[in-house]
């Protein structure tokens, strides 16, 4: 049988020096785990590896509901890249800090298409 839902939730804390540690890093190896259809990660401290992950259509295309939180901060070219290798997913939400304005923001895209509240 094969793996149809991975959730990995692995809190994140800041060490008295002020780095951070915890959290879901390495995401771009997540493409060989093909034939997921729930996915969900928090806190992701690595965005970059994520996209890099979500850019192989083989791992995307049976995807159904992916939820993101992320520790990182996300800039604006990177939710677009994001919702654009997701179209063809059902249900995407993506909680993160905005880059620009340090925000705590969320994003929900059904089939690509955001989803106002």
């Amino acid at each position: 049988p094969r793996l149809r839902s991975l959730g990995i939730i692995n809190p994140a804390h800041r060490r008295i020096n002020g780095t951070t540690a915890g959290g879901v890093a390495g995401c771009s190896r997540l493409s060989s785990l093909r034939g997921l259809r729930h996915l969900q990660l928090a806190p992701v401290s690595d965005v970059e590896g994520l996209l890099e992950a979500m850019s192989d259509p083989a791992f995307v295309e049976t995807l159904e509901r992916v939820e993101v939180e992320c520790h990182a901060p996300v800039d604006d070219s990177q939710r677009r890249e994001m919702r654009q290798m997701c179209e063809g997913v059902g249900c995407v939400v993506l909680t993160c800090v905005d880059a620009e304005t340090r925000a705590r923001v969320q994003r929900e895209w059904r089939h690509g298409v955001e989803v106002l509240y």
